[in-house]
């Protein structure tokens, strides 16, 4: 069976005359009449843009809301089984309405219902804000009746219409803008342009333009009416200072006056410093004594070129160095962005330990830099040992005395240095002394003795072993003693040679 669908228009027409208000209403529907209450605002014609109209004088513009009700759903229904309706609530006019409520209740002999919301004193009553024009709203319901013959439900709309009135609307509109230059150099002038103007459709009052800079606000134009589409003249405001260190610099322009949204331009410089890059290169080890070359490279990283560029050196401690040609004098008249210059130089170590080689390279506009150089300065230990007898010939019976004498000829410290004299079976071992204890071990029908280790012998320093022995036999005896040390990586040896007489 077709479903059915009913329509409903509320429809509601208004006059009304500025400075008194008189409100007319007249409804038609179809097919059959539905309650309404439709309070209206009507908008008025627009003047022209440039007239001057007393509010009275205004035309008011007629415009008429209507809204529909449409009622969806099948026309035939079995008692006590719920069926599905739809009411469309939709705004058949031009322009929106405003607050648009929706009620229904179920006529004696049915009940309805919907998911939202639930029923109050047996209404159902939605809420709209607004309906565009043309825009429609669905409802769900399900309606149930209770007994036979005829049954159904009821629908009724209220709303407020609305009227518009149209005005010209003029506003006044700053523009600004900011020019710098995007780089310079350290020391270099920045001039800054500022142009301000309005671009509006009507007077600016009271217009002021500020370029704010990273030393402060300066003022650019003073209060001043700017008409539409003029400008504060053709000559830009100019704003000039020196550039004192490297990094970005930002710039604002702010314009403001009566009634206009301010405006803002922003502009940003680069100032760069000159660069300069130095290496110094040397020997990471030396001896003392030994002379070594540096190397001092002096290099343009930047982006402007470099003048008067100088080197300097610092001279460590216990060194002795050649004076090099360019010390403390120019290096060279202008090194431009990757060029580089080289100076070499000798040196000469007297003592042992680190060496912390200084240096430093200027140049114009504050250009510096500073390198180091570290030399580690070490020495050799060089041990000499001589054997000497001090009586010789010696009669049989009588004592003689061999002397070892250790001297460190170097210039590094020695450790652990030992003497050692194996005493031959020609000679009797008496008594030994030095700088050290000692021991006299009898080996293989000979005594052997052996001083203790002398723990360090520093350099040009010597260490003296003596051993007193008496001659037991005649003939060409031969005395030898040896010495060791951390230094020496095998023994060092010397031999004497006694001549002992008598029966």
């Amino acid at each position: 069976m077709a479903a059915f669908t009913r329509r409903f228009v509320v429809g509601l027409a208004a006059t009304v005359a500025l400075g008194g208000v008189s409100l007319g209403l007249s409804a038609r529907d179809e097919p059959a009449a539905i309650p309404y209450a439709v309070p209206v605002a009507v908008p008025a014609a627009i003047p022209p843009a440039d007239a001057v109209v007393p509010v009275h004088a205004i035309e008011p513009v007629r415009p008429e809301a209507a809204v529909s009700l449409e009622w969806s759903g099948p026309p035939v229904v079995r008692l006590n089984r719920p069926n599905e309706y739809t009411l469309t609530v939709r705004n058949v006019s031009s322009q929106a309405v405003q607050r648009v409520t929706v009620q229904v209740r179920a006529t004696p002999g049915a009940t309805v219902v919907a998911d939202k919301p639930a029923a109050a004193d047996g209404v159902l009553l939605w809420e709209l804000p607004a309906l565009d024009a043309k825009q429609s709203k669905d409802f769900k319901l399900r309606v149930t009746p209770t007994r036979c013959g005829e049954a159904g439900c009821q629908a009724w709309v209220t709303l407020t219409g609305t009227a518009a009135m149209k005005m010209k609307v003029q506003e006044p509109k700053l523009t600004v803008t900011v020019e710098a230059p995007a780089k310079v150099a350290v020391g270099d002038a920045v001039e800054v342009k500022v142009f301000a103007r309005n671009t509006g459709d009507c007077a600016a009052e009271n217009v002021t333009v500020v370029l704010r800079t990273p030393s402060g606000d300066v003022p650019v134009f003073k209060p001043a009416t700017l008409d539409a589409g003029r400008s504060f003249g053709d000559v830009q405001f100019k704003h000039t200072f020196v550039a004192t260190a490297a990094g970005p610099l930002a710039f604002t322009a702010v314009a403001t006056g009566t009634d206009c949204q301010p405006a803002t331009a922003n502009a940003a410089t680069t100032v760069v410093a000159p660069q300069l890059k130095l290496t110094l290169t040397g020997p990471k080890e030396l001896l003392v004594g030994r002379t070594g070359k540096y190397t001092a490279r002096v290099e343009n990283t930047g982006e402007i070129p470099v003048k008067a560029v100088r080197f300097r050196r610092v001279v460590p401690a216990g060194w002795t160095a050649a004076t090099a040609p360019t010390d403390g004098r120019i290096l060279a008249d202008e090194l431009a962005p990757g060029q580089a210059r080289e100076t070499t130089f000798d040196a000469t170590p007297t003592v042992t330990g680190r060496a912390g080689w200084f240096a430093e390279a200027t140049g114009d506009r504050g250009a510096k830099v500073a390198a180091e150089c570290v030399t580690v300065v070490d020495g050799i230990a060089a041990l000499r040992m001589e054997l000497i007898d001090t009586i010789d010939p010696v009669e049989k019976g009588q004592e003689t005395v061999y002397e070892v004498r250790v001297t460190n000829t170097g210039t590094k410290a020695d450790a652990n240095v030992i003497v050692a004299c194996p005493i031959p079976a020609a000679m009797k071992f008496v008594r030994a002394d030095g700088p050290t204890g000692h021991t006299a071990t009898a080996l293989n029908n000979c005594t052997v003795v052996k001083f203790d280790p002398v723990r360090e012998l520093a350099p040009k320093t010597e260490a003296v072993f003596r051993i007193v022995v008496k001659a037991a036999a005649t003939g060409d005896i031969r005395f030898k003693a040896t010495m060791n040390s951390d230094a020496l990586t095998t023994s060092v040896a010397k031999e004497e040679s006694t001549r002992v007489y008598g029966d």
